[in-house]
């Protein structure tokens, strides 16, 4: 049994090993928790988000190999994947998508703030204002969590491009968001 301690919990409950679920939520539960904490805040969703990104990390744990990343990493994706087809189901079935509004947690840094400001309806005018294929790309690393090597083979494109057309959007979107929201005006006073 020493060789399984070596290993990641990931791996364990590939293998069938009965105590790594246990060991998942206990490893990462909290991290989950945050991550939806982020998108739905308090609401009933937020539970329901976590729950379907444990069952989603146990149905594809098999899928998670050590030399593609880190484990965090894998469990990061999958959990956000699943809260992103939380908002998307609500968006579909309902007239408003659950989001922080107003009491988002200040100290959520810009990425996270920047990826719930994307659900709202503030940034859709600025969405337009980019290229279709820029829009397209931010779309897939945002909405549909995919990774930016991800990206580059689905578009057929180089690595460097879609991370410079990541990287240039989200800079733009930035931006928007601060004259939108006001926050222009901050640092004159």
């Amino acid at each position: 049994m020493a060789g399984a301690s070596h290993r990641s919990v990931l791996e364990r409950i590939a293998s069938g090993d009965p105590r790594a679920m246990t060991d998942l939520v206990d490893t990462y539960g909290d991290l989950i928790w945050s991550l939806a904490r982020r998108y739905f805040g308090a609401s009933p969703l937020a539970q329901e988000s976590v729950q379907e990104a444990f069952l989603s990390l146990w149905s594809c744990a098999g899928r998670y190999s050590p030399g593609r990343g880190s484990e965090v990493t894998f469990v990061l994706t999958v959990a956000r994947r699943r809260m992103v087809d939380q908002i998307r189901h609500e968006a579909r079935f309902s007239d408003s998508v659950p989001l922080l509004g107003d009491e988002a947690d200040p100290a959520l840094d810009g990425g996270h703030q920047l990826a719930t400001l994307l659900n709202s309806a503030r940034v859709e005018p600025l969405l337009k204002e980019l290229s279709g294929n820029e829009r397209e790309i931010l779309s897939l690393s945002l909405y549909e969590g995919y990774s930016h090597s991800e990206i580059a083979k689905r578009l057929d494109m180089p690595l460097g491009t879609v991370k410079t057309r990541i990287r240039r959007s989200l800079i733009r979107l930035r931006r928007g968001l601060k004259v939108v929201r006001g926050e222009e005006n901050r640092g004159s006073g």
